[in-house]
């Protein structure tokens, strides 16, 4: 009866008390009401007292509600769990960001928290214009600014200011808000090391699952495939809770993206009780241990149907059962390892574990203790080691009921042991195997991630890919105050290229045009991408007007005289090439960009094709 909390993950179901309790010492830690950004810092981690919040008055419109923002009764916040811990209104919490650099600061918002149903950031920015971006389960997951395991949201900090950033949160769980902002590229740093280390974590747990699921097979003890059980339902919440399983597994399932979490939270409770009672031998114990385990096992497996037909428990009732199941269960594990239990001592120190470093972790999250690569993990190790411990305290029990028998079964011992032998030489070849498989579908992930961004005719990059990179591009121009190109370039009389000709030759005219236009741009910062039919586009960071309009020129030259064998008869085609060129402001949208290219596209075609055209200039 575990679960996991980390930094983007989740508070576990056993210890929301303990959560309430630290809480009240989170005050202690000191923080500035005002978060002060220098501009050079890679992650800021807020403090509980450096946010307000309240609770949404019913009927409340949002712009209404920022317009008159300081006349509400804000409240500081004493811990990252709000108070009250479940509402089912909305709530506002304020932050205020004083950007101390001369230059603005894009950052990431990011809430390392999985559930909540719906955020939405609001800012308002100097010309009074309100920005807005919305993220959670609720929202679908193709219109966000970028996917991850958390909840991400862009915002700005204008420089020499203090900014104030609302977030609006709806949730039916805790209303618990950790922060981080982040710098871009430091996020993704942090990220990639996530994932690593949590790949590191679900690889040993498949692992023990895999292991304890061939000792079923071969051993046919009960204890053992109850424990794969739990291991699995552990591994979903582990799954759901960091929210790695949102992001990777079964994104785009908006019924597992709401469900997931309390689904697979009484999943593990309810494995976790039938190897709680079969495995401590409950019923030979004293009848109360044995009508608890019983209880909890009903009672779990009632929420997990519930679960499964698309209802929920009141969050409460939940939390009050979980703690309860998790209490109950180490005092019985407890005395149980002082009446001389060996396998109750090994289990108890399994949970001394778990429950030692979700302590430390908790704590950290209060601001305590100072947040590290050790304190940030430390959970992972606690479950990775109760798991460990649990597999010993097998073990042992089989062992004890195997030396029972062995003195009058020598002969069927010493077959036991070689059947032992061959299990870990099978087991070490399915290891080998999931290595390899594991492998392969590292190398597949990697092929369909480039297939997602790529023209599958062409081969160059999608519209997708090309929206992405022009926004970047957009941004990095304002920042850096540099020039950006877009080149808008389409093929000249297509249709009737393809109805004279067919469509096989329309596609190999489409393959040519992207090789020469691949081949004449600067590949170390260009992208050149099919942006739709016979339309293509080419983004040039750093050149200005007259450069990039000398570039589609000499690819319009290029195109001109390439050569196409069609049915034995040489053919060749034309382009008509539309260019813009800006340095970005903080008005600038990729759908203006976009739009200048475009017009100075068909000014090229009205004009005669086969030439290109500025979005400022005359015919050239």
């Amino acid at each position: 009866m575990q679960a996991a909390i980390r930094p983007g993950a989740s508070t576990p179901l056993m210890l929301r008390t303990m959560l309430l309790i630290l809480s009240m010492m989170a005050g202690l830690a000191c923080a500035q009401p005002v978060i002060p950004v220098v501009g050079n810092e890679d992650f800021i981690r807020i403090a509980p007292s450096q946010l307000e919040y309240l609770l949404e008055p019913a009927g409340t419109d949002p712009a209404e509600f920022l317009r008159h923002s300081n006349e509400h009764p804000w409240q500081a916040s004493q811990s990252l769990l709000l108070e009250p811990p479940v509402s089912e209104q909305a709530v506002w919490v304020r932050l205020r960001i004083s950007n101390q650099s001369a230059q603005l600061l894009p950052r990431l918002l990011e809430i390392q928290w999985v559930n909540l149903n719906r955020i939405s950031l609001f800012q308002t920015w100097p010309d009074g214009e309100l920005y807005r971006v919305d993220n959670g389960l609720d929202v679908d997951q193709t219109t966000l600014y970028r996917s991850a395991a958390n909840f991400l949201l862009p915002f700005n900090l204008h420089p020499q200011a203090v900014n104030e950033i609302f977030i609006r949160v709806e949730t039916k769980h805790l209303l618990m808000l950790p922060f981080y902002i982040w710098e871009e590229e430091s996020y993704g740093r942090y990220e990639l090391n996530y994932y690593y280390l949590y790949g590191l974590l679900f690889g040993a747990m498949l692992v023990m699952l895999l292991y304890n699921l061939f000792l079923w097979i071969f051993t046919r003890d009960g204890n053992y495939l109850l424990y794969c059980l739990y291991l699995a339902s552990t591994v979903l919440f582990l799954l759901s809770a960091t929210g790695i399983g949102k992001h990777n597994l079964w994104d785009g399932n908006t019924w597992l993206t709401l469900h997931s979490y309390p689904l697979f939270a009484a999943s593990a409770f309810f494995t976790a009780a039938l190897f709680f009672v079969s495995f401590l031998q409950l019923k030979k114990r004293a009848r109360w241990m044995y009508g608890f385990g019983i209880l909890a096992s009903v009672y779990w497996g009632i929420e997990l149907l519930i679960n499964l037909l698309s209802h929920s428990f009141p969050a409460t009732m939940t939390n009050t059962a979980a703690l309860i199941t998790s209490m109950v269960a180490l005092y019985i594990t407890v005395s149980l390892a002082v009446r001389g239990d060996r396998i109750a001592i090994t289990f108890s120190i399994a949970w001394a574990f778990l429950i030692s470093s979700t302590i430390i972790l908790l704590v950290m999250l209060l601001g305590l203790l100072p947040q590290n690569f050790i304190t940030q993990h430390i959970q992972s190790v606690g479950i990775l080691m109760e798991t460990v411990l649990i597999s010993i305290a097998l073990a042992q029990r089989i062992n004890r009921e195997r030396n029972l028998r062995s003195r009058a079964q020598q002969a069927l011992l010493s077959l036991r042991e070689q059947s032992n032998r061959e299990l870990e030489e099978r087991v070490q070849q399915r290891t080998e195997e999931l290595e390899k498989l594991t492998g392969r579908l590292r190398r597949t992930n990697d092929e369909l991630q480039r297939l997602s961004i790529t023209d599958v005719l062409t081969g160059l990059y999608n519209r997708r890919y090309f929206d992405e990179v022009l926004y970047k591009e957009i941004i990095r121009s304002y920042n850096n105050g540099q020039p950006l190109a877009l080149v808008l370039a389409d093929i000249d009389h297509f249709k009737q290229f393809n109805d004279q000709w067919g469509h096989l030759a329309g596609d190999e005219c489409l393959r040519i045009v992207a090789e020469e236009l691949q081949t004449n741009i600067r590949s170390e910062t260009d992208c050149v991408a099919r942006y739709g039919g016979e339309e293509f586009a080419i983004i040039m960071p750093g050149l200005n007007e007259e450069e990039a309009i000398r570039r589609a020129q000499s690819i319009c030259h290029s195109v001109a005289h390439k050569s196409l064998s069609v049915r034995g008869k040489t053919l060749s085609v034309t382009m008509s090439f539309g260019v813009t060129a800006i340095v970005s402001d903080k008005e600038t949208t990729s759908e203006l960009v976009t739009a200048q290219a475009d017009q100075a596209l068909y000014q090229a075609k009205d004009a005669g094709r086969n030439r290109v055209v500025g979005f400022t200039s005359t015919d050239n």
